[in-house]
């Protein structure tokens, strides 16, 4: 999508957040930049999967490498930034004389031409937030101040936040760091102070209770008289207390450093209005994405990983149901696109094709024998309570191995699964179809349906078939006379 192009509504994009900065996002078009890139933490992270059980030994989906490491591609891209010049080229010259040639340099290196793409793309009355904790935020404050200029740096937020403690030769680290610049050092930038977040201190409810006096002080001097009004409470402060998403909790989509929705909401109100455009280029489970549909702002989110994409679109769907409209960049469009993304990368394929049904992955570990790839839920009553249906997904990169689908249909039975589809990059042979229809077929309100569906990636693509999960027969719920007479007698 070229930046001509880039529209109204809200965008998804898969792909290397800086090519699609630089082709697909137009200068001075976007509100608002929240961004919560890697930590330079040195870790890997995974994806625990959607069940609420995780299974003994289950091992976590891989979903990034929070790893940066000096080499040969760190030289080019440092080298970039020099040849490229601007105030970057120079605040990246004097770090690396500060932190030496080092994987934090290379970390730096990837966020410098980032943070200049994203000053590029707001607008005059624009913000960014950049999230990122005490490891490395001083020296991303340099570049901040380099590319955007000391002037339009506004806060440094700290979100607090509790967890275990753990023993350490330090203070327990239990706080983010969230910069706050400005586009403009003029102050057009858009901010609403925030109230009700934090109580008014004990001794002022004691003497004043809830009210506060005003008086007019407009020609310099205090005017006789005032007037009692109900107050908002105090300002909003730049320390944020919001817990960390509990284990169970309901936003929790098991991705790693993700962040409760009460801190973006925070976000955006204090620097968007309605219809406004917020960016996320480092989107991952889409916590921004979401915030950004409910409180009616327009949104572009990017993510490298289809893993992302598929639990942000997931995401979105539940929360907004399956009409909600937005543009998708970056997946396979042909049968060719998925063949290469297969070549690739096989396990981004597997992560495409089930966020492109819905599906969650489930970690591959030996209770499932390693036969299934996802789950796709469905909840047949309008309360979490109510007994959800429950498919098994298994992702082939080529023909359907009649293993794998004779696998799927036995972990089916395990799970007690009412049905499984194995999504397939080539069509079946004979002895994948046998064992497919082995697995019989189960009830459905438009009579039997098969219990294992074999698609292609071609089928899914040209529209010539879709996923379709069996519907129980009404008969299984009594009409709601009958209750009535049941609860009456």
């Amino acid at each position: 999508m070229l930046r001509e192009a880039a529209g109204a509504g809200s965008a998804l994009h898969c792909g290397d957040n800086l090519d699609i900065l630089r082709h697909a996002i137009p200068d001075g078009s976007v509100d608002l930049v929240y961004l919560d890139p890697p930590f330079q933490s040195g870790r890997s992270y995974g994806v625990s999967a959607a069940l609420r059980k995780r299974r003994e030994g289950a091992k976590a989906i891989p979903a990034f490498d929070d790893t940066w490491r000096w080499g040969a591609e760190a030289e080019a891209a440092h080298q970039q930034i020099l040849d490229a010049g601007g105030p970057a080229a120079g605040a990246m010259r004097a770090l690396r004389q500060i932190t030496g040639e080092g994987d934090l340099l290379a970390y730096l290196c990837m966020m410098a031409p980032r943070l200049c793409e994203l000053h590029r793309a707001l607008k005059h009355t624009g913000s960014l937030y950049l999230h990122c904790d005490p490891s490395a935020s001083h020296y991303l404050k340099v570049l901040l101040d380099a590319i955007f200029g000391p002037a339009c740096f506004r806060n440094e937020v700290v979100w607090r936040y509790r967890r275990w403690p753990a023993a350490a030769r330090h203070f327990q680290r239990m706080h983010d760091v969230l910069l706050v610049y400005a586009r403009s050092p003029s102050g057009e930038h858009k901010f609403r102070t925030l109230y009700g977040y934090e109580r008014l201190a004990d001794s002022t409810l004691k003497t004043f209770g809830t009210r506060k006096q005003r008086a007019d002080f407009s020609d310099g001097h205090r005017k006789p008289g005032t007037e009692d009004v109900e107050t908002q409470g105090p300002p909003l402060s730049d320390v944020w207390e919001i817990g960390v998403i509990a284990a169970i909790g309901r936003e929790r989509l098991g991705y790693p450093t993700q962040k409760p929705e009460a801190l973006l909401e925070r976000v955006l109100l204090a620097s968007s209005d309605e219809g406004d455009v917020v960016l996320d280029p480092f989107c991952g489970s889409g916590t921004t994405l979401a915030v950004a549909q409910r409180l009616g702002r327009r949104w572009i989110g990017i993510d490298v990983s289809h893993l992302a994409l598929g639990l942000a679109k997931h995401r979105l769907t539940t929360a907004f149901g399956a009409g909600l409209q937005y543009d998708v960049t970056g997946e396979p469009t042909t049968l060719d696109e998925a063949r290469a993304l297969a070549e690739r990368d096989p396990r981004q394929l597997v992560y495409w094709l089930l966020g492109r049904v819905g599906a969650r992955p489930v970690e591959r570990d030996l209770a499932l024998d390693g036969a299934v790839d996802g789950r796709l839920l469905v909840q047949e009553g309008p309360t979490r309570r109510t007994p959800a249906r429950h498919t098994l997904l298994a992702v082939e990169t080529g023909a359907p191995d009649p293993e794998r689908v004779r696998a799927l249909c036995a972990a089916m039975d395990r799970e007690q699964a009412e049905c499984g589809i194995v999504l397939a990059l080539a069509a079946p042979g004979a002895d994948a179809r046998r064992e497919a229809e082995a697995a019989g077929t189960t009830a459905s309100t438009s009579g039997p349906e098969p219990r294992l569906q074999i698609l292609t990636v071609a089928e899914l693509l040209e529209g010539k078939r879709a996923v379709t999960l069996p519907r129980p027969p009404l008969a299984r719920t009594a009409p709601s006379s009958a209750r009535a007479a049941r609860r009456a007698g």
